[in-house]
């Protein structure tokens, strides 16, 4: 039931996504040397609502999903990384699906049609941060996820195919109201609490060891000042 799908993921979130922040590297590194992905457990809850990966298909192989997360700024041009994310990607031939938050693309929208104009991808990660989307009311829920939906809308004249639950967490209402608006929750198979952890080599290290063809890597956006070491993170990709 929906009642109890909530209550399990309320126990077992805690345990995988941003825990005490000093047990996080030690935990991801113990799990990925076993290689035990637990980014991934919550599909024994989610089952066939979300999406993980893709590396049962013979096609994806020799590819890899990268997705950022809480897209594209929270603090103001001058503390934009947008232009510097673009050029990476586009030195590399590589494009991604951002998860945007509608209030952090307000004021960015011409860096948003660049993003479009050069392949890459807009899911929809509610309107902000921070926010238990989780506990929302089904009603108020919508209305969030419509917020987002409807940017994405105007910026690409399409709207989006990818949904990111913040923090990780859906409940069997979320899922109803997602799927009533033709998206899929996709979540991934690699993944290291990147926003956390302010150690570019170590994050860019443990996500190359856990990835494999038909991967799904889960980063956060780089600002000036704010999850800035991600952006070396993305450059030793490399």
């Amino acid at each position: 039931t929906s009642a109890a799908r909530g209550a399990s993921m309320r126990l077992l979130l805690p345990l995988l996504l941003g825990g005490p922040a000093f047990m996080l590297k030690p935990l991801h590194s113990l799990t990925t040397t076993l290689n035990l992905r637990p980014v991934t457990w919550p599909g024994l809850v989610y089952g066939n609502s979300t999406v993980f990966h893709f590396a049962n298909r013979p096609e994806t192989q020799g590819h890899v999903a990268l997705t950022i997360d809480d897209g594209l700024c929270r603090s103001g041009q001058e503390r934009s990384l947008i232009p510097e994310v673009r050029r990476l990607l586009q030195e590399h031939g590589a494009s991604a699906t951002f998860f945007l938050c509608s209030d952090y693309v307000h004021g960015f929208e011409e860096d948003a049609q660049k993003l479009l104009e050069e392949n890459h991808e807009f899911g929809n990660h509610c309107p902000c941060d921070g926010v238990d989307y989780f506990s929302m009311p089904v009603a108020e829920f919508e209305q969030e996820l419509l917020k987002t939906s409807k940017k994405i809308e105007e910026l690409s004249g399409a709207a989006p195919r990818w949904f990111r639950a913040p923090q990780g967490k859906f409940s069997g209402s979320m899922h109803g109201v997602v799927s009533k608006y033709g998206m899929q929750h996709a979540l991934g198979d690699c993944y290291c609490d990147d926003w956390a952890i302010e150690d570019s080599d170590w994050v860019a290290g443990t996500l190359l060891q856990q990835v494999r063809g038909g991967s799904v890597l889960i980063l956060h956006m780089p600002e000036r000042g704010f999850r800035e070491h991600i952006l070396k993170a993305l450059e030793l990709f490399s």
